[in-house]
């Protein structure tokens, strides 16, 4: 494979030679989709083969049945231009730390509190399960990353799956060991008690720990994934390993976005760029 980056077109990104007939190239541009441009016009640059990543979109174009390169329906510089368009800015922006983050902020210290290891330690082993599903339901009603139907099937449940919630959800959050299982654990519960969602699986997990966990709405991370071309094989069931691979994407994410000039805090950062880059606040 061959890398390319225009010089006169740095906002195309960088791009992969597709076809060179010696007179004309189709390079695919991570920017923009394909380019056919005549060599002896175009001033390009090779990139090195080392700068592109492995899990990069140009690494893994695909020609449709008549061979043909079409841009996806959502390229990464979309992403931020659609991010830009609707916070002015970067992460920094008053309007984005208004819209997005400050509530976030405020639910991070809320489960702080109320989802701290000693605390929820202290009433498992006092047998108080409900005290531990009202700090949960607490915590998850401080913002809006459940959607109303996630919220209603949790604050409905019937206190005699109280216990049940409240066992694996310690577990998870201050539980000992690897969190895979832990995580599993939880997952197959939470199924069980007909709450067992992406967002609700993962939610406890971003509150208490937003610098390396990410709350998953699953439309809007596949999304994501498809226009960095990064596989995550999402699976509709949560699981540990799925989870793994959506974390490990979130994390080139930020990478990615650290390149390009805008500098993610924590996944706090990098959800609500997932949420406005892909479309979440048009409605799409």
């Amino acid at each position: 494979m061959k890398f390319v980056r225009h010089v006169k077109k740095p906002g195309w990104g960088v791009g992969r030679v597709i076809k060179d007939d010696g007179e004309n190239v189709l390079i695919y541009f991570e920017a923009v989709g394909p380019i056919r441009l005549r060599k002896s016009l175009a001033q390009l640059e090779d990139v090195p083969d080392e700068d592109i990543g492995e899990s990069d979109i140009l690494r893994h174009l695909r020609p449709d049945e008549k061979g043909n390169f079409a841009a996806p329906p959502l390229t990464f510089e979309e992403m931020v231009q659609n991010f830009i368009r609707i916070e002015g800015g970067g992460f920094e922006q008053p309007r984005y730390l208004a819209q997005e983050r400050e509530y976030k902020d405020k639910a991070v210290e809320m489960a702080a509190d109320l989802l701290g290891k000693a605390r929820l330690t202290k009433a498992l082993r006092e047998g108080n399960f409900a005290a531990i599903f009202e700090a949960y339901k607490k915590v998850v009603q401080a913002t809006n990353l459940l959607s109303i139907f996630e919220k209603a099937r949790l604050t409905s449940l019937p206190a005699a799956n109280y216990r049940a919630l409240a066992e694996v959800l310690v577990d998870l959050l201050a539980g000992e060991g690897l969190i895979g299982p832990r995580f599993d654990r939880l997952a197959e519960t939470f199924l069980d008690l007909g709450i067992g969602s992406w967002p609700t699986c993962t939610y406890g997990l971003f509150v208490t720990d937003p610098a390396t966990h990410l709350v998953v709405k699953p439309m809007f991370v596949q999304r994501a994934a498809k226009a960095l071309g990064y596989e995550i094989s999402y699976k509709a069931h949560p699981t540990a390993e799925t989870y793994e691979r959506i974390l490990n994407f979130a994390s080139y994410l930020r990478e990615k976005l650290i390149k390009r000039g805008m500098v993610p805090r924590d996944m706090i950062d990098v959800q609500g760029f997932i949420w406005l880059g892909t479309g979440g606040a048009d409605g799409v």
